[in-house]
């Protein structure tokens, strides 16, 4: 007995120094080669958040406040009639799919959340919505994609058009038998502090930044060392959307339609990136984002397909004319 001991005793301090044996190398050789590539990657990714992410995002956090404790879009009675019942939420979970879907990501997942903590939804219904209204804003995916990225704005009005289909058409694939349960955790009636909101916005906004600084260091740090394009493009696919729409135009020249439908894909499914800036959000009030991923990996496959279609016929159509 005493020898098991001693042998299981000397396994983990072996482990332990093999451990930190493996530490202290990637940490020299993070600070010796990596840490002079990984400076520049990260004033990338922070002129990224500063001018495409954060001037959008922060006023909006602070309106969406406004509008959760104000706003009624339940009482808009096409709304209220229509895209509850094809999606599976009720009337008063229209607020995050209504400013999610113009703000963009991340401001779905904070509406979703702030409407369970005012005891307006409930914790299903909170979760079910977070991947229904965490999609790219009308302005990023027309503005910055299309003329920015593409120079078309006719690419980017199919791609806002196909991710939009696809988030209902999601809906419609994973919608049950819907029950509305009154959310007991919190008090209706959440009041509106201007302060508190700008105050949170600012806090959400580093958050936000931190996590786009890292993975920019990532994908720079592959894209420069893998020279494997599929592996790339898988890494980029489900990292950050805005670095793989950047990346996947490089393949419009030779391959159009391939390049518009892996970016409708990344823009989708938002990437890794979103879904971490998502977890500032729902953190605090303890929801789940498992069935998060599911779901917005069937958006993304279903806006790919949606615009390889579109651009199929398209191009079929110019061939005939």
């Amino acid at each position: 007995m005493t020898k098991e001991r001693a042998e299981d005793k000397w396994i983990t301090r072996w482990r332990n120094e093999a451990r930190a044996l493996l530490l202290l190398v990637f940490v020299l050789l993070f600070g010796t080669v990596i840490s002079v590539e990984s400076t520049e990657y990260v004033k990338e990714g922070l002129k990224l958040a500063i001018e495409r992410v954060i001037p959008s995002s922060f006023p909006f956090m602070i309106i969406s406040d406004m509008y959760v404790c104000y706003g009624r879009p339940e009482n808009i009675r096409l709304l209220s009639w229509t895209l509850p019942k094809l999606v599976g939420i009720t009337p008063s979970g229209l607020p995050a799919i209504v400013c999610g879907n113009i703000g963009g990501f991340p401001i779905g997942a904070k509406i979703a959340s702030d409407l369970y903590m005012s005891g307006s939804i409930s914790k299903e219904e909170a979760e079910r919505l977070l991947p229904m209204s965490n999609n790219p804003s009308c302005a990023f995916v027309m503005g910055g994609v299309g003329l920015g990225i593409y120079q078309d704005l006719r690419v980017g009005l199919t791609l806002l058009l196909c991710i939009y289909s696809a988030t209902v058409i999601a809906g419609i694939i994973t919608k049950n038998r819907y029950t509305h349960f009154d959310n007991q955790q919190y008090i209706t009636g959440q009041k509106y502090s201007f302060i508190e909101s700008v105050k949170g916005a600012g806090a959400a906004s580093i958050s936000i930044i931190s996590f786009v600084s890292l993975f920019s260091v990532g994908l720079g740090i592959i894209k420069k060392r893998v020279k494997y394009a599929p592996i790339s493009v898988i890494v980029f696919a489900f990292s950050e959307v805005t670095n793989a729409v950047n990346y996947f135009s490089k393949f419009a020249q030779n391959n159009p339609l391939l390049s518009v439908s892996l970016s409708a894909f990344s823009l989708g499914f938002g990437g890794m990136s979103v879904g971490m800036q998502s977890t500032v959000f729902t953190s605090k009030c303890g929801l789940n984002m498992r069935k998060y991923y599911s779901f917005k990996l069937l958006e993304g496959i279903i806006a790919a397909a949606l615009c390889a279609i579109f651009f199929t016929i398209k191009n079929n159509c110019g061939a005939i004319g």
